[in-house]
C-alpha cells in the first residue's frame, strides 16, 4: 500500500461506519475519483481492505490505517465489531485553483 503524499490537503470526512452500516456501495469494488486520494481510519475493531487492481488484502486496525489511492479499485469488508470513517484528500494546489476557478466563473 502508497502512503498518502504529504502534499495533500483533508478536504472532506465520512460520518462514521460501523459493522451494521457500512454503505453496500464501500463493501463493493469502487474507486474514487482522478485526483482524490482516501484514509480509511478505524476507531476500533479491524477493517479488511482489498486493492483490487493488485490482489493486495490488509487487515486495518486503528495503529494501520488504509491509503485509497486515486481510481484505484478497492473495497473493504467489515472483520467483527468496528469502527471507522474515511477521510478524502486532494493535493492543495488543486483546492486552491478550484477555489479560484469558482470565484472567476
Amino acid at each position: 500500500m502508497k502512503p498518502l503524499p504529504k502534499s495533500m490537503e483533508k478536504y472532506k470526512e465520512t460520518p462514521k461506519y460501523n459493522e451494521g452500516n457500512t454503505p453496500l456501495a464501500m463493501l463493493n469494488i469502487h474507486n474514487t475519483k482522478e485526483n482524490v486520494w482516501g484514509l480509511i481510519v478505524i476507531e476500533s475493531g479491524e477493517l479488511e481492505y482489498e486493492i483490487i487492481e493488485r490482489s493486495e488484502k490488509y487487515i486495518l486496525t486503528p495503529y494501520e490505517p488504509g491509503v485509497i489511492e486515486p481510481t484505484i479499485k478497492h473495497r473493504i469488508r467489515p472483520l467483527g465489531k468496528v469502527t471507522f470513517h474515511i477521510e478524502f484528500y486532494r493535493s492543495a494546489r488543486s483546492t486552491k485553483y478550484t477555489e479560484i476557478t469558482k470565484v472567476n466563473h
